[in-house]
This record gives structure tokens, C-alpha cells and sequence, in this order.
């Protein structure tokens, strides 16, 4: 990716008084993106936070075993921590398989990571030992494939400028043609005097 700044466009050719819509333009096309990294890091501390408490559980059952050995109450609250511990062991894979899915689908322009998680029959992608996802590729391409909808193609909003010159002015007409509503109405606001 190209590092956008001043001096790169200068390089360029670009007049001081376009610059700066330049990089603003830019910066607006990465937002997108850098919500997408948030979320697959939020994602990755709660995996991170839920396995911790599972290295927790495993050393309470480990300390109630050796205290447990003959004592039948022990016994039990043993037996009742080793299926609370079997479920979480459960949950966490369950967690961490929705998340891998989450991510790359968030890496494939999903709409929304969590629709598109109860729309597609995830018992497909299976987690591997060596923490590996089987079937997660074969997955996304199927869904791209059979639900379009769900995902979106990260297109730049509006024309790019001409490198080197002013942009050229749209008339009131060309502007109310604009078909992306938020383009048009950030049109409109710096053309306010056609609208008068």
C-alpha cells in the first residue's frame, strides 16, 4: 500500500490546494479497514481471555485430584468439575472456530460478521489439533458464491481528482445524479451557492 503524504504527492505533481482533499479521500477509503482490524483483535482478546480461564480450570482440577483420592464428596465435585470443564473446553473451541470464521470473512468484505455467522452452516469448517481450520477457504467461496448479499466490494466513493489540476466543477444536475446518498450530500455542502 502506498503511503500517502504531502511529499509523495507533491512528487506527483499534485497543487498544494488539492492535497489536501487527496489525503482526506484517502484516509476515508482506510476507515473501513482499520474497524476491521479492531474487530478481529476484539475477537482475538476474548479467544486470549476465555482460554486463560480454561488454563484456571485445568489447575483447580488438577489440585482437587490429589485431594480427592479416596474421599467420595471430593469424588463427586471432581466429576462435577471435569463436565464443567469438558463444556467450557467445548464453548472455547466452539468460540474460537466462530471467530476464525468471523475474521475471514471480515477479510472477504462481510456486511456483518455476526449475520453472517448464523446464515452459514459452520459445521463444515472443522478445528484441527495443531489449531488449524479445515474447510474455512472452501466456505467463504461458497457463501461469495450463494449469498452475494452478504458481502460488499470496497469501491473509493466519488471521482478521483485529476492528478496535477483542479477538479472540475459538477453542476447542480450532475450533482442530484450522484446515486451514493452521502457523496451527494457532501456535494451538495461544498456546493452550497448552486443550491441557493
Amino acid at each position: 500500500m502506498i503511503r500517502m503524504n504531502r511529499e509523495f504527492l507533491r512528487g506527483l505533481g499534485v497543487t498544494e490546494d488539492i492535497i489536501p482533499q487527496i489525503i482526506n479521500q484517502h484516509h476515508d477509503a482506510l476507515r473501513p479497514l482499520r474497524e476491521k482490524a479492531d474487530k478481529a483483535d476484539e475477537l482475538q482478546q476474548t479467544v486470549d481471555g476465555l482460554n486463560e480461564e480454561l488454563k484456571n480450570r485445568d489447575t483447580q482440577l488438577n489440585a482437587l485430584q490429589e485431594k480427592a483420592k479416596d474421599n467420595e464428596d471430593l469424588n463427586a465435585e471432581l466429576e462435577k468439575y471435569k463436565q464443567q470443564n469438558e463444556q467450557k473446553t467445548t464453548e472455547i473451541k466452539q468460540l474460537q472456530l466462530n471467530n476464525a470464521i468471523k475474521v475471514e470473512a471480515l477479510k472477504h468484505n462481510v456486511v456483518d460478521a455476526d449475520a453472517f455467522i448464523k446464515l452459514v452452516d459452520t459445521s463444515k469448517v472443522k478445528l484441527n489439533e495443531d489449531g488449524t481450520f479445515e474447510g474455512l477457504d472452501s466456505l467463504i467461496t461458497e457463501s461469495t458464491e450463494k449469498m452475494p448479499y452478504l458481502f460488499t466490494d470496497t469501491k473509493p466513493l466519488g471521482k478521483p481528482l485529476p492528478v496535477g489540476g483542479q477538479p472540475q466543477a459538477m453542476t447542480k444536475e450532475q450533482i442530484l445524479k450522484v446515486e451514493d446518498r452521502s457523496e451527494r450530500q457532501r456535494l451538495i455542502r461544498e456546493n452550497m451557492n448552486l443550491f441557493q
